[in-house]
């Protein structure tokens, strides 16, 4: 060792622990998720009533950020050509995580809450996939107003005026002939609005 060699070295303050670099990397990870937010949710919204004509009538902004109202018309037998409204919220993890999906009016259907909330499995936080799109959503819940999902039901009222079938009911009769009462209390709350 030589007694006459010095060490230099230099104090960085404390924050400079993260480099700016880092920082600004951060900054634009966030910005560019954004844009792809942005980005992907543009194009649905644009696609939508195009690919879904005529089941969506109109797409509208809502009031609430990140969120749609989507103007949908029936056109499958016993509900064909009754209108509702969706209110979807694509916040701004969609799509890595699902969207909420709600009736603008309450309704009587199993799968649907007090609060107009869909609640099926394309929706849940284990089903849902990010290469889902809207346009695929809106398909699962028509599917679903026809034939709910019984066996995960938010609305237990509701799934047991489902299930309760007409004294009438055969197997050689549609699903519908065999369900008279859900789906007048279905059309009846699409009708108004409001659930019974």
């Amino acid at each position: 060792l030589h007694r006459n060699s010095s060490i230099s070295f230099t104090l960085f303050p404390f924050h400079s622990i993260h480099p700016p670099s880092e920082m600004d990397g951060a900054t634009a990870a966030i910005a560019y998720a954004k844009n792809v937010h942005k980005q992907r949710v543009e194009k649905e919204i644009r696609t939508l009533s195009i690919t879904l004509n005529p089941i969506v009538e109109s797409i509208d902004k809502h009031t609430m950020e990140h969120s749609f109202t989507i103007k949908c018309r029936c056109m499958t037998a016993p509900l064909e050509g009754l209108p509702f409204v969706l209110i979807a919220d694509l916040s701004v993890d969609y799509p890595f995580k699902p969207p909420k999906i709600k009736f603008e009016s309450k309704i009587v259907h199993p799968n649907v809450d007090k609060e107009g909330e869909v609640c099926i499995a394309i929706l849940s936080y284990d089903n849902w996939k990010a290469t889902c799109t809207l346009e695929n959503v809106i398909m699962n819940v028509m599917v679903h107003l026809i034939e709910p999902d019984t066996n995960r039901p938010i609305s237990l009222d509701a799934a047991e005026l489902f299930l309760k079938v007409s004294p009438l009911s055969s197997p050689s009769l549609h699903l519908i002939q065999n369900r008279p009462a859900f789906f007048t209390q279905l059309r009846e709350s699409l009708k108004e609005g409001k659930a019974k």
